[in-house]
């Protein structure tokens, strides 16, 4: 028995090694490749090649080296591939293919610059049978048979170890790709499916896998299907990234994508895994990791797409953004769908700045952006994150707690800039500012801004001790129009300037301190620093007494007094004051000034080319007047200057009463004249010449004339009058001199010559001389001798040292004069 099963056993390899020889020597190279090459040659088009063709009872039909080519370039190299059939369903007409195996193929694609695929090419339907009008689903389909009159079926096809190059050519320089160990399996499940599973790697330097599987379900149409990617790299998309102006710089995703197709409706479900995810678009970078969910269902009917997800993003940076630098620690879950996107939880720090965000994007079409930021920020942090917005920087550094509200809207499409505005509010800051030596302390308020635009309102604080509010504005950051209003107990100014390419127009501004007002305006061109151009003109009237509150150690002597009116016009270079042109004036009515007082006030001046002159000067002062001029030479150094003056008619009696004096009887119409020149910087320099005239002058209550008085009168020396009193004098190395004092009466005539320094030092000597007309003819000689001054001789000598303020007299008498005269007067 064991020797018969071995006999059949042996004749059947026999008959199969024959057939298998028979088969592969004669009818396949002959018959079965000739019929390859000439479908595939009729089908694609196509050059077509083929090494060998053979027959094997255990793999079925083998092929090997195919290789389809277009004009010498390879579409299709393929290795090696088998099939098997089935020979008894083939007396029914039915060819039965159990299995097509295809090994170590490689494929090559080319999607060509008009969008179109070769591979297209391959499926020429010229000279093809149209197929039958669709048949309704009630209807019961008939199977598809081929040409040849047989029903083909295929139960599996497998692909192992094969690979598919990609070239893009819609890119220049083209686009090329590769998909290396492709592994897939289509087969039939009875009664009705068909299922899949592929699985393949982009090669990379971290392998990036990509798989699917996947159920159809024939009958019903349906189908289930799964795609995962993992570690798949975004660089190897930055070309196609970069159609949308992004670039990929680096980042990874693990992608997984489920697919369901039910009653002609496809449903997706997807989640992809962002890590290390770098992109950047113009300026603009980001950095993240995120994870994205999405539902997305289709109908191919009439192609409407409805999708909604969410993404949760998470330590993600930012940096390029023109109005908040770069975003750090930016976290946020966003929900989408088909038309808009959505977050109210954005969280990130700008400029350092921790902040909260809302987000809002409508109309993919036509989108538009809204975008609300909510911050409590140091208010010293608030400096960089304005100017970033606003292109505007605070003149003013705050400390303080605030809040912050900003919004952003945009018509991203139409390519307008974004609309911002927000709003700062903070509760006891302090600011301070180098133009100003205290701090603001108690600053509360608000400011409400724009990109172009700012607008303050403080209705609280205090400087120096001083409680103050303001308001105003900044519209336009390119070309500012400021308008500010200050306004405190004693102070209120409302100002509004512009500034145009570096030129400050001073639109208006006007300023009142208690009792005082005065208005500014004209141009400062501003755009060289080092010189400043100014063309402006300011009228003001100024209380005189409220400068004591100002400069009250400078003035609390001088006690002014009255109102000034005043306007002048300045142009040059602010900093070079000297060299401006100036033209102004003062006028007033009624001022008061070391308790002077003048009835009439008008000083003009005018400087250009480096030289100032006063000119006028006219006062009206007790009775009498004071006109005069100074000229100032600025182009030198110590300034030399040139000074006349006239006082005319004074009346001493009307000025004591201003003065200390007022008890003192004192009298006289005093007129002056005098001329100066020297450097202001240096008094030594000092001198000049003048002439002092008084009339009718009653001068002995004065403390210099009252000590001679005593020495030389007995009584009643205080009813003298001078009906002349004169002197000229000279002002030289810090001395004003005379040596031609007269001072004339009816009893009696002075004489001498006087020093008196600018230290208030003098140094004097006076003669005395008396009339002849006012010597008493009878009495005792005490009388005689104590009534007369003198006679044609003199009576004596005076000398007065000391100070003015506390002069020091002697006496000198005239002992032969006085014997002579008294001789003549007893024998007479």
């Amino acid at each position: 028995m064991l020797k018969k099963i071995l006999l059949v056993l042996l004749i059947s390899v026999v008959f199969i090694s024959c057939a298998s020889f028979i088969v592969n020597r004669f009818v396949i190279p002959a018959k079965v490749k000739a019929l390859i090459i000439d479908g595939l040659t009729k089908q694609t088009k196509k050059e077509v090649k083929l090494d060998k063709v053979e027959f094997s009872f255990f793999r079925g039909l083998v092929i090997k080296g195919l290789v389809v080519s277009d004009k010498g370039q390879v579409i299709l190299s393929l290795s090696e591939a088998d099939c098997s059939f089935l020979p008894l369903p083939f007396l029914k007409k039915e060819i039965i293919i159990p299995w097509i195996n295809i090994r170590q193929a490689q494929v090559f694609l080319e999607r060509r610059p008009d969008n179109t695929f070769d591979i297209a090419d391959f499926f020429d339907m010229q000279g093809q049978p149209q197929q039958p009008p669709r048949q309704e689903a009630t209807q019961k389909k008939q199977p598809v048979r081929p040409v040849s009159g047989f029903n083909l079926i295929v139960k599996r096809i497998n692909i192992r170890n094969s690979s598919l190059y990609f070239k893009d050519s819609t890119f220049n320089p083209a686009i090329n790709k590769t998909l290396d160990n492709i592994n897939a399996s289509v087969y039939l499940s009875l009664p009705s499916e068909i299922k899949f599973n592929f699985k393949l790697y982009v090669p990379s330097k971290e392998p990036q896998q990509v798989s699917a599987a996947g159920i159809y379900n024939i009958p019903k149409e349906e189908l289930s299907a799964s795609f995962t990617g993992k570690s798949l790299q975004l660089t190897e998309l930055r070309e196609y990234i970069s159609n949308y102006g992004l670039i990929a710089d680096s980042g990874n995703a693990d992608i997984t994508v489920n697919l369901q197709r039910k009653n002609n409706l496809l449903a997706f479900k997807a989640e992809a895994l962002l890590s290390g995810c770098g992109i950047s678009k113009d300026n603009i970078k980001a950095n993240f990791d995120s994870k994205t969910n999405i539902d997305l269902n289709y109908n191919p009917q009439n192609r409407v797409c409805k999708f909604s997800g969410q993404s949760r993003i998470n330590n993600a940076m930012v940096s390029g953004l023109e109005f908040a630098g770069t975003l750090k620690g930016l976290s946020a879950v966003i929900k989408f769908n088909e038309s808009a996107l959505a977050s109210d939880n954005i969280t990130a720090d700008i400029l350092g700045i921790p902040a909260k965000a809302k987000l809002k994007i409508d109309n993919f079409q036509s989108p538009k952006l809204f975008i609300q930021i909510f911050a409590a920020p140091e208010l010293e942090n608030m400096h960089g994150l304005l100017k970033s917005i606003t292109k505007f920087s605070l003149p003013v550094k705050l400390k303080g707690n605030s809040n912050l509200t900003v919004t952003i809207r945009s018509q991203v499409s139409s390519g307008t800039p974004p609309l911002i505005n927000g709003a700062l509010e903070f509760n006891n800051a302090v600011a301070s500012a180098e133009a100003f030596k205290k701090p603001f302390t108690g600053v509360s308020g608000r400011i409400d801004f724009t990109q172009d635009s700012l607008e303050w309102k403080l209705p609280a604080f205090n400087y120096d001790g001083i409680d103050y509010t303001s308001t105003g504005s900044v519209a336009g950051f390119k070309a500012p129009l400021v308008a500010v209003k200050l306004k405190s107990r004693d102070i209120s100014v409302n100002s509004e300037f512009k500034l145009n390419n570096k030129v400050l127009d001073i639109l208006q501004c006007n300023a009142a301190y208690l009792d005082s007002e005065g208005s500014l305006s004209g141009t400062v061109d501003i755009s060289r620093s080092d010189s400043p151009l100014a063309d402006i003109v300011v009228n003001a009237k100024v209380s005189l007494n409220n400068l004591i509150k100002i400069f009250p150690k400078q003035l609390q002597k001088a006690n002014p007094a009255g109102f000034v009116a005043t306007k002048f016009s300045l142009s040059g270079n602010l900093n070079n004051i000297k060299s401006c042109y100036i033209k102004g004036s003062a006028k007033a009515q009624d001022v008061r000034l070391f308790g002077l007082k003048a009835d009439n006030l008008l000083i003009g001046y005018l400087q250009e080319n480096g030289f100032g002159r006063i000119d006028p000067v006219d006062i009206k002062l007790y009775s009498g007047s004071l006109k005069g001029s100074v000229g100032i030479d600025y182009n030198k150094k110590m300034f030399p200057f040139t000074l006349k003056a006239w006082i005319d008619r004074v009346e001493i009696k009307e000025l004591k009463n201003d003065t200390a004096l007022k008890k003192n009887d004192i009298a006289g119409s005093l007129s002056s004249e005098v001329s100066l020149s020297g450097e202001l910087e240096d008094a030594a320099k000092l001198n000049g010449v003048g002439k002092i005239n008084i009339i009718n002058g009653k001068l002995w209550q004065l403390n210099l004339f009252q000590g001679m008085g005593k020495l030389i009168f007995a009584k009643d020396f205080a009813n003298i009058d001078f009906k002349e009193a004169s002197c000229f004098f000279t002002v030289n190395n810090k001395t004003v001199s005379s040596d031609n004092i007269i001072m004339n009466s009816d009893l009696a005539k002075l004489t001498g010559k006087c020093r008196i320094g600018f230290d208030s030092a003098i140094d004097a000597l006076i003669n005395v001389q008396v009339s002849d007309k006012m010597i008493p003819v009878t009495g005792t000689f005490k009388d005689v001798a104590t009534a007369i001054m003198g006679s044609a001789g003199r009576f004596g000598v005076i000398t007065i040292t000391g100070t003015l303020q506390k002069p020091r007299h002697q006496f000198k008498t005239a002992v032969v004069d006085i014997i002579k005269s008294v001789t003549e007067a007893i024998f007479q």
